[in-house]
């Protein structure tokens, strides 16, 4: 049973006319001019055109309200700089846009959920476990704290990207609260915990079991991409289990570095994001990225699930880097051995340092590691139990930033590239 939502985040865009402050001789038709107005959540924005994806201005609701004016069809917009009067085309589309606005101006979080304990927490923001009020279901609250427009930005892109998707291998969002200081949105509770926690525990991990997790990591990234969307941080801390017990029901989750294909700068002049060990190397590289990094991050939980140990290691993260940038990783015997080919092809397909050769999600779907029926369900022989996330060395960051300087010392040196070793 899901939590009933009983208010959803607000979203409308169309066509209003503008009245600025003139002067009274001026026609009517004179004094309006056309404009796309866009209310996402309690954000409402203002563009010049259909085209336009930059917005001349945007407000937040909750602190400057949009309400009906006197005039026919007029709604007043409370600016910083002034009030200034729009105009909607029909009796329809005004009472659609008056109801929407008064909701996103006075929706709170507290009237709908009861907010319990902290299940983590990170740098700018805090997931609590939170029960509706309305059918007692528990739900994750993930509480972030606004800063700069820039960080705003990227957290709308963030919650447009939640919003917009809807797959079993994808954790859900239920509801989004937005209040001037923090944004809360309202997830799915994952009760399994981190994959990697349920494989050190299990006592018995197989190819068979591996195969199953990476299929539904493949179909989730398969959807993502199928839309544009580039998940850019596949890593241990992002693969959530909705249950328990085994066969386990994997969900991806942490949309906070995702990118809209469509939308994305791929400005390879500045740092670059990610998780160290996870990145691909067209990220070292500085070059232009897409789904191929997610199918190489896929590759890199591959590779730990099997052998209990990272392809790519160094004395520190530049060394780490470097390795990576040249797909320098090896298949050693003591791990290996015992391990399938069929599993090592899949492995390979998947780390492929060009990424035009990489396995796309639909062709990984369609190997033979993931097809057939006769993967081995005898148990892996390797430790696994230092994938716990109490006991492996990761980085506990929530974003990390390679610098320029970082990824220009990582490539030194990387005229003569080397590949894994099979």
């Amino acid at each position: 049973m899901e939590p009933q939502i009983e208010s959803p985040l607000p979203v409308l865009d169309g066509w209003f006319e503008r009245q600025p402050t003139i002067a009274p001789t001026a026609s009517i038709a004179a004094r309006r001019t056309a404009r796309r107005l866009r209310l996402n959540g309690c954000v409402l924005q203002n563009f010049s055109g259909a085209d336009a994806s930059v917005p001349l201005w945007e407000v937040n609701l909750r602190e400057h309200p949009m309400e009906r004016g006197k005039k026919p069809l007029e709604f007043v917009v409370h600016l910083p700089r002034g009030k200034v009067s729009f105009f909607a085309p029909s009796d329809e589309v005004a009472l659609q846009w008056q109801q929407a606005s008064q909701k996103a101006g006075t929706r709170d979080i507290n009237a709908y959920y009861e907010v319990g304990d902290v299940l983590g927490e990170g740098a700018f923001a805090q997931v609590y476990l939170a029960r509706s009020i309305s059918s007692g279901e528990e739900v994750a609250i993930k509480k972030i704290q606004k800063f700069d427009d820039d960080e705003l930005e990227t957290l709308m892109q963030e919650i447009n990207i939640l919003r917009s998707v809807d797959h079993p291998n994808i954790i859900r969002t239920y509801d989004i609260f937005d209040t001037p200081a923090h944004m809360h949105i309202v997830l799915e509770y994952i009760q399994g915990g981190e994959l990697f926690d349920k494989i050190a525990s299990a006592g018995r991990f197989s190819e068979k079991n591996a195969s199953m997790i990476v299929r539904q990591m493949f179909a989730g990234l398969q959807y993502l991409h199928i839309h544009s969307i580039v998940h850019r941080d596949i890593k241990p801390e992002n693969v959530l289990c909705a249950n328990a017990d085994w066969p386990l029901h994997i969900k991806l989750c942490d949309f906070g570095l995702a990118e809209v294909m469509a939308e994305s700068k791929k400005d390879t002049s500045v740092g670059l994001v990610g998780t160290p060990g996870y990145v691909a190397p067209e990220v070292v590289r500085r070059q232009p990225i897409g789904p191929p990094v997610d199918m190489w991050a896929c590759g890199v939980l591959l590779y730990i699930m099997l052998s209990g140990k990272m392809p790519f290691y160094g004395r520190d993260e530049i060394e780490c880097l470097r390795r990576i940038a040249r797909g320098m990783y090896e298949f050693p015997e003591r791990e290996w051995r015992n391990i399938s080919p069929i599993a090592r092809s899949l492995v390979k397909g998947l780390l492929n340092v060009d990424q035009e050769k990489r396995l796309s999600a639909s062709a990984a779907l369609h190997h033979p590691f993931i097809t057939s029926h006769d993967i081995s369900d005898a148990p892996i022989e390797n430790d696994l139990s230092g994938l716990s996330s109490s006991r492996r060395k990761l980085q506990k960051v929530v974003k990390a930033v390679m610098t320029v300087n970082q990824l220009k010392e990582a490539l030194s040196g990387n005229s003569n590239s080397k590949s894994s070793k099979a």
